[in-house]
């Protein structure tokens, strides 16, 4: 899809369901950007690993990891990015 053709107002209903689609899935689900800052997640994801939205939102996905693994799934995830 063409998004260039959209109004604000389009692209801010496609947000809204995009949103609604997350939330709705029995499963926990995360965005995170290229540096791994969670940028969102839906309220299983929150339930799964006894974070609120608000606690997750902004801070690096290891936060959920054991310090064990933190070091071997960064690398992972910076590994998949590049």
């Amino acid at each position: 899809m063409n998004y260039d053709n959209l109004s604000k107002e389009e692209l801010i209903a496609l947000l809204n369901i995009n949103e609604t689609i997350v939330n709705a899935v029995p499963i926990g689900f995360c965005i995170t950007n290229e540096k791994g800052i969670f940028e969102t997640v839906n309220s299983h994801y929150s339930k799964i690993y006894g974070y609120s939205r608000d606690e997750l939102i902004g801070k690096h996905f290891s936060i959920v990891t054991t310090e064990e693994n933190r070091e071997t799934l960064t690398k992972l995830h910076d590994e998949f990015i590049e």
